[in-house]
């Protein structure tokens, strides 16, 4: 009988995320001389655990773009989900967080090349995603205006930046699933650059509204920096001007008093 040398811990683990996630031969090689025969074949064993993974990651990614899956359909998603997993596979074991780099990922995809709003609306429903876990209660940043007064940003305040009106398609794309098919218009498909400011309401509603290039830098600026403002720095008189129909009709952003 030929003895088979014994596989140390990390390298059982690294063979079996291997060949799960890649399928790859040698890792399999090393796994079967150490698995039984069961009811199922070791070699069906170590498929179906490949396909459960891959399942799973799916399951995953399509609940956090679901917009992406509605437009380019189930077969073609779950390709592009298996390759993406390949490429970038989930370096933590909560997976509600995973596939921050799809539309990177989709830009530079071949099979991608015929839909250029694809990664856009990737990026969408990924933004949507973050803001709709945040906690509604939360404090957002602040930027003291006066001793007495102070601009307060609704938690999860994002700014998105894309070329095609991802928030009328994701809402066209809800109408034709629902039998209006005439709602998904080539118009939508069209390309030009838009703003748009995401945050979580009181309710712990996702909101976002499209919003222009100089208000986008302004929010930016005065709430999304790395250093944080604690006062206002220079901005343009339109900016502001933006900014006060922003703290009106947005909602994002909140007068406080601050007084004693």
């Amino acid at each position: 009988m030929i003895s088979v040398p014994p596989l140390s811990l990390p390298q059982w683990q690294s063979d079996l995320s291997e060949f799960a996630l890649h399928g790859t031969a040698d890792a399999a090689a090393r796994l079967l001389p150490h698995l039984k025969n069961s009811p199922v074949p070791v070699e069906a064993a170590l498929a179906v655990h490949a396909a459960c993974v891959h399942s799973a990651l799916r399951s995953a990614l399509a609940q956090r773009v679901p917009t992406v899956v509605a437009l380019v359909g189930e077969g073609f998603f779950n390709t592009l989900a298996e390759s993406y997993a390949r490429a970038n596979p989930p370096a933590a074991p909560q997976l509600s967080g995973w596939g921050e780099g799809l539309p990177a990922f989709i830009a530079a995809m071949p099979a991608c090349a015929a839909y250029p709003w694809l990664g856009d609306m990737a990026a969408f429903d990924l933004a949507l995603d973050r803001v709709a876990w945040v906690n509604p209660e939360a404090t957002g940043p602040a930027v003291q205006l006066t001793p007495e007064l102070a601009l307060v940003a609704s938690p999860g305040l994002a700014v998105l930046r894309c070329r095609h009106a991802v928030d009328r398609l994701r809402d066209a794309v809800a109408e034709a699933t629902s039998g209006n098919e005439a709602a998904l218009s080539a118009e939508l498909l069209e390309a030009a650059p838009r703003c748009y400011v995401l945050w979580c309401a009181a309710d712990a509603a996702v909101r976002c509204r499209e919003i222009s290039e100089s208000l986008a830098e302004v929010l930016e600026t005065l709430f999304l920096s790395d250093s944080g403002s604690e006062t206002v720095p220079e901005i343009p008189a339109e900016g502001l001007a933006e900014l006060a129909e922003a703290l009106v009709s947005l909602s994002a952003i909140r007068l406080v008093h601050t007084a004693n």
